[in-house]
């Protein structure tokens, strides 16, 4: 079975964390910004904001994969 992770960005740093792992502040803006649509969607590779709806990556990287 699978598991969800969110991509945190905040004055500590930014990296996955896991739903189990965010804070109950971290989960109202999350379910704050799902339920406005004031999430940004940004490139899986270089993280350059993109427009909602093209996918997860930029057109630089269009077809490519991450390498995590």
């Amino acid at each position: 079975m699978g598991y969800i992770k969110a991509f945190i960005m905040d004055n500590q740093g930014a990296g996955w964390k896991s739903f189990d792992e965010l804070t109950a502040d971290e989960l109202a803006e999350l379910e704050n910004a799902i339920n406005t649509q004031e999430s940004n969607i940004a490139c899986v590779i270089c993280f350059k904001p993109i427009p909602q709806g093209t996918g997860n990556t930029c057109d630089t990287h269009k077809g490519q994969q991450p390498n995590w």
